[in-house]
């Protein structure tokens, strides 16, 4: 089973799932795939906290 990680460069929190990236975000925005991708996948949440459980709940789903 592959675990999920979340680190931190700069402003943004980059999730993964395994080697793969999942989703970042960058303060309350969360962007779906790698920073790398030109079309991004967005969700504005209300705070960096609901981000941040969004995120974790992405990287569950895809599990």
């Amino acid at each position: 089973m592959e675990r999920i990680t979340f680190v931190e460069k700069g402003s943004r929190t980059i999730y993964r799932l395994g080697r793969r990236i999942v989703c970042y975000r960058d303060g309350y925005r969360v962007y779906f795939g790698k920073p790398s991708d030109i079309t991004h996948n967005t969700f504005d949440a209300l705070s960096e906290n609901i981000a941040h459980e969004y995120c974790l709940k992405v990287c569950e789903r895809k599990k």
